[in-house]
């Protein structure tokens, strides 16, 4: 049940950045700076890579948790964030108000290893 639960919450949380994504740019308060966009982006995308993390290690038999592994698991998650970032763009693309930025794709890679350090770190005694 664990297991379903953490495969589950990544995709739930890709529809979370899916809707946000499309959200019209005059729908957002006129306050909003960039410095709070850039913060969404990153712990959107770090929260995303986390997940993505916990989803596979969980999946993963022990003889598969060395530190090879994780590190190719690392990578992995963060390349995945990145085309996930690329299609968040082009939807945002679409929607009115809203542009593509490669600022912004820039913004989601860093979250995503942000997410992978913090996922790293919190877990580098544990056997997950």
């Amino acid at each position: 049940m664990v297991r379903i639960v953490k495969t589950l919450l990544p995709l739930a949380w890709m529809g979370f950045i899916f809707i946000l994504s499309g959200i019209p740019a005059d729908s957002f308060p006129a306050d909003t700076t960039s410095a709070q966009q850039s913060t969404a982006h990153v712990f959107l995308y770090s929260v995303l890579a986390y997940l993505i993390m916990g989803a596979v290690l969980s999946r993963q038999t022990d003889k598969k948790r060395n530190s090879v592994y994780k590190w190719k698991l690392s990578f992995f998650a963060v390349i995945f964030c990145v085309l996930y970032g690329i299609t968040d763009e082009y939807h945002q693309g679409y929607i009115p108000g809203r542009f593509v930025s490669f600022i912004d794709l820039g913004l989601d890679t860093a979250g995503a290893v942000l997410g992978v350090l913090f996922y790293r770190f919190l877990n580098l005694n544990c056997k997950s």
